[in-house]
């Protein structure tokens, strides 16, 4: 499509008619048939590495200009239809990792060749020398010397920025950082003057702006965005959300787009409202480490191996690389695993991280019943067995809710749980251990001897013993009625 802005949303536009995207996937499936190439859909790559192999690109390149125009244009029309609507409008400044990401591409000026080329070299070369015995002024003269030669190349601004932030000057460390930033040749990282056409768009418009830039380096050590607060290269980590909700927050209550009071919370109390769990944060690292795996945090695509170390990683790594887990499922993973291990607080905690995005899930509250079971909270218990049953009618929270009656000496209700766990185990439709059938039958002759119902009772054990001839309990519990 080229860089063509109208080019650009004239296609955009087209996407909206099926005719089009017919003729389109048609093209480009065969274009993959001619041309022996899989369609990008198709292969493993990522958007990431896709940019990569198809181009990088420098300050003052006419594709970086047109980009630059485009996005101004683009931003400049969003706010022209708010304001036409009346809409109003919180825009907000890009972050990116500056300090601890060196430059994805260098590229070289036109006229560095041959022996100012290799000059360059050489000084690089010596400069990592003193970096690695820690002779840092000697570093940053010799980098400022392969600047002298040579000032396209971003690594040479990120090296002299680590130096300086080594000697502890941390204004020039950050100077150097954002310069190495703004000369990487592969555009995941906003450039400095993004910032500026928005904070200028703003201004013209009279709209909010959340500064989360300037508020990310006020949380950040000597004012340097890094991995604190980042991911990777511009994806925030837990803290760095959290600091990111906060500012948008506190714009729109400045802005007076919040209806109401706006509650004074401390960080510590919205903490504990999130709901977050070590799952949640795990499932971040993996994720990370998975990505950052390949190019172009690599220069080679590397196997991906991930070995977990607690129970919260093990979740994760089943619902990210395997794939065996959903999200809820994974939570669910790791409070059954909590609960065996008698960590009740951390398995409830990870309940109400489900609970928290998605209430109407049945296995959750069979999950928080067989938590506060083993708490021998039973009230607690049979309270989110019922909730289960509620919003699902299945075997598992029935029979779960007939044991505790029974052991509640209630024998009535269990009756009524445990013959209806019977009946929902019949069906195709739900998967119940066949184990936890012949215990939800054998627990239901008890109850029918509770209230004196002995044929009723015996009936309850046949049928068990024709399902399990080698239940050897309820062999036993038939002669003893049988004296």
């Amino acid at each position: 499509m080229g860089s063509s802005r109208w080019i650009i949303k004239t296609y955009l536009r087209l996407q909206n008619l099926k005719t089009f995207m017919l003729l389109r996937d048609g093209y480009h499936s065969m274009s993959s048939i001619l041309t022996g190439q899989a369609e990008p859909a198709q292969t493993n790559e990522t958007l990431m590495e896709y940019m990569v192999s198809d181009n990088s690109i420098g300050l003052g390149d006419p594709r970086y200009e047109a980009a630059k125009s485009a996005f101004t244009e683009n931003y400049r029309e969003i706010l022209e239809v708010a304001r036409a609507r009346d809409i109003p409008l919180i825009i907000c400044t890009l972050v990116s990792n500056e300090r601890d990401l060196p430059p994805f591409v260098s590229f070289h000026g036109e006229h560095v060749r041959g022996q100012s080329r290799g000059e360059w070299d050489r000084l690089i070369t010596q400069g990592a020398e003193f970096v690695r015995t820690s002779h840092y002024d000697s570093a940053i003269a010799v980098y400022k010397k392969a600047l002298v030669i040579d000032s396209m190349p971003a690594i040479t601004y990120f090296q002299l920025g680590t130096c300086y932030q080594s000697t502890g000057d941390s204004s020039l460390a950050r100077t150097f950082f954002i310069r190495a930033r703004d000369f990487d040749g592969l555009r995941f990282r906003a450039p400095t003057e993004f910032n500026g056409i928005i904070r200028r768009l703003a201004l013209d418009y009279r709209v909010s702006l959340a500064d989360i830039d300037s508020i990310f380096r006020l949380h950040s050590p000597h004012g340097s965005v890094g991995h604190e607060l980042l991911l990777e290269h511009v994806h925030p980590n837990l803290d760095g959300y959290f600091l990111l909700a906060k500012t948008w927050f506190t714009t729109a209550a400045n802005a007076g787009l919040l209806p109401g009071r706006n509650p004074a919370l401390d960080d510590s109390a919205v903490w504990r409202l999130s709901d977050i769990t070590d799952v949640d944060r795990a499932i971040g690292k993996i994720k990370v480490l998975k990505l950052t795996s390949r190019k172009p945090f690599r220069d080679v695509d590397t196997e991906f191996v991930f070995h977990p170390r607690t129970i919260a990683e093990e979740a994760a790594l089943k619902y990210v690389v395997e794939k065996r887990l959903s999200w809820a499922e994974a939570h669910l993973y790791a409070a059954r695993e909590f609960t065996k291990k008698a960590m009740f607080a951390d398995a409830l905690a990870e309940c109400r991280s489900i609970e928290k995005v998605d209430d109407s899930n049945p296995f959750l509250f069979a999950a928080k019943g067989d938590i506060y079971s083993q708490m021998h909270s039973y009230e607690d218990a049979l309270m989110n067995f019922a909730k289960s049953v509620q919003i699902s009618d299945n075997p598992y929270a029935r029979y779960r809710m007939g044991v505790l009656e029974l052991l509640k000496q209630q024998p009535g209700e269990a009756i009524t749980d445990l013959t209806r766990c019977i009946e929902l185990s019949a069906t195709t439709y739900f998967s119940f251990p066949s184990a936890d059938r012949a215990d939800a039958r054998y627990n239901l002759a008890i109850a029918e001897i509770k209230l004196g119902r002995i044929q009723d009772a015996k009936r309850e054990l046949e049928l068990l013993l024709k399902e399990n001839p080698s239940d050897n309990r309820a062999a036993m519990l038939l002669r003893r009625m049988a004296k």
